[in-house]
């Protein structure tokens, strides 16, 4: 039997579930539809289902914070100078999190709500609102879509589901270097008001990631860097195809290919096709969105602020190795009876 290969239905699993996703995005045009389609990819790169239990309370704590963020920040809204504080300590909370729980999905949610619902209730409202309610409306989406697929293309029951032993770190240590990572950013942001959202947003995925880890040498930061940039010219050329033929069919052909490439990748042992999955992803929904017209303008400006997003990464996480090395725990040995 053809998909009695668990190799084939992983990877049948990673190009197919995201792509469904986005495409019923083009189609249906439900409001940011390629977050569910990034949310999808995420889930489905688990060789495993995301366990039902996480996935709701992980659901219901995203709707929490998003709702919660709205409320707390047009209470603000008239008050500008205590806005970049509640940021600021919005932050350092949802970092404290991840360091006492290392779920690193529902800090990413508490960071969408602590960032991008300020930063849009300062022009609009309406728009932060739609955020609050869209952004775990999609992972609701995400989630489900994945289950299905899981459910038609399961996972191989005989891969080892243990997880290996976490870092022993120093919560306060790691807590700090996320915090001076990314705070300096965060005002500059606010006061400024020359950064887009999707720049912070991004910057602090990227932050969250590799200043939460143990393993983050510069190495690993060029090679994220260089998966960003391959997927996003990897969505250059989808949006090219689509220019030159604005043909629906032909558009999630395109889209097609891309994730089995990428896809393809990754079961190589690619340590890059993730990253790049996840671009590519991103650059394609603002590309191939309702905002066709301004899309050729879009594209690159996203592609610009990937890569400003990750050279800062690199030149921080520098500086932060170097005067707030990362603080390993060593176990001590069990006593011999």
């Amino acid at each position: 039997m053809l998909l009695s290969d668990p190799t084939l239905r992983y990877g049948l699993r990673v190009t197919v579930t995201p792509w469904l996703v986005f495409v019923a995005g083009l189609l249906i045009d439900w409001k940011l539809s390629f977050v569910g389609a990034v949310f999808t990819s995420l889930f489905i790169l688990s060789p495993k289902p995301v366990p039902i239990s996480y996935a709701v309370k992980l659901i219901i704590v995203s709707y929490v914070y998003m709702i919660g963020a709205w409320f707390l920040f047009v209470a603000l809204r008239h008050y500008p100078s205590a806005t970049l504080p509640a940021v600021v300590v919005a932050v350092c909370l949802s970092y404290k999190l991840l360091v006492t729980t290392k779920d690193i999905l529902t800090v990413v949610m508490a960071l969408l709500g602590a960032l991008l619902i300020p930063l849009q209730m300062k022009t609009d409202p309406n728009i932060a609102w739609e955020l609050a309610i869209w952004l775990p409306h999609n992972l609701l989406i995400a989630w489900v879509v994945s289950s299905v697929v899981f459910y038609l293309l399961p996972a191989d029951n005989s891969t080892d589901s243990t997880q290996p032993p976490a870092d022993q770190f120093d919560e306060s240590r790691r807590w700090l270097r996320l915090c001076v990572a990314f705070l300096p950013f965060v005002a500059y942001a606010f006061i400024t008001d020359n950064v887009s959202a999707f720049t912070l947003t991004y910057l602090a995925v990227q932050i969250t990631q590799f200043a939460a880890s143990s393993n983050n040498s510069p190495s690993m930061i060029k090679g994220a860097m260089i998966g960003n940039i391959t997927g996003g010219l990897m969505a250059v050329i989808v949006y090219e195809i689509a220019v030159i033929a604005p043909f629906l069919p032909l558009v999630t052909l395109t889209l097609l290919v891309g994730f089995a490439v990428l896809a393809q990748q990754l079961l190589k042992g690619n340590s890059l096709a993730p990253t790049a999955i996840t671009a590519f992803t991103v650059v394609c929904g603002v590309s191939l969105g309702p905002l066709m017209n301004e899309a050729e303008s879009k594209i690159f400006v996203r592609l610009t602020q990937i890569a400003f997003s990750m050279g800062y990464v690199f030149v921080a996480m520098v500086i932060i190795d170097k005067f707030i090395p990362e603080k390993t725990i060593v176990a001590a040995p069990q006593e011999q009876q």
